[in-house]
């Protein structure tokens, strides 16, 4: 996965929102009620490095979002941090102030097993075993396929948001920017 494959897709994020910002050209494009299946995830740790922003920030041209993933792989993090179970990145957003419209924290890292000390400059994200709404986007290009999963998220009607750790993954079958697939996991009421 390159740097520019990723910035590519949080540049095009930050048009339109993060963290499950609702904004008017969302609502327009999307108008078919989504059905997620619910799945129920054991604590993850995950080490990386954190950055504290809002939806307003990031769509007011100060966002932390892009230099946060800028520097993940810029800086070769994913090589500095030990113990990881496997090569799949994460995006979490968890830590809320309130919902969309509050401040929240976005951790860009990997998993790691139990009981990893995280790196001078990361930090160590316990998210513990809480049930998700997980949802596959379909193959395609990047960053489309990630914009296209999140509005998924936006125009559900069939499960409340908890606000407590949402994340994204990006593995093995998101590599291949053509050809690009992302697992989102939204936590629920």
């Amino acid at each position: 996965m390159t740097f520019r494959f990723i910035a590519s897709a949080f540049i095009l994020f930050g048009t339109i929102g993060f963290a499950g910002c609702k904004s008017a050209e969302v609502k327009q494009e999307v108008s078919a009620p989504v059905t997620a299946p619910k799945v129920a995830m054991e604590e993850l740790n995950i080490i990386g490095i954190k950055t504290r922003t809002t939806n307003a920030q990031e769509m007011g041209g100060k966002g932390k979002i892009l230099p946060l993933w800028q520097e993940f792989y810029g800086k070769k993090m994913l090589a500095k941090i030990p113990g990881k179970t496997d090569s799949q990145v994460y995006g979490v957003y968890h830590d809320y102030e309130s919902d969309m419209n509050g401040a929240y924290s976005l951790l860009v890292g990997v998993k790691v097993a139990p009981g990893t000390k995280a790196p001078k400059g990361m930090t160590l994200l316990k998210i513990p075993a809480q049930d998700y709404v997980h949802i596959a986007s379909p193959k395609g290009e990047m960053p489309g396929v990630v914009v296209d999963a999140w509005k998924r998220v936006w125009s559900a009607t069939d499960f409340k948001r908890k606000y407590s750790y949402d994340f994204e993954i990006y593995g093995d079958k998101a590599k291949d920017p053509k050809s690009a697939e992302v697992e989102l996991y939204i936590s629920t009421l």
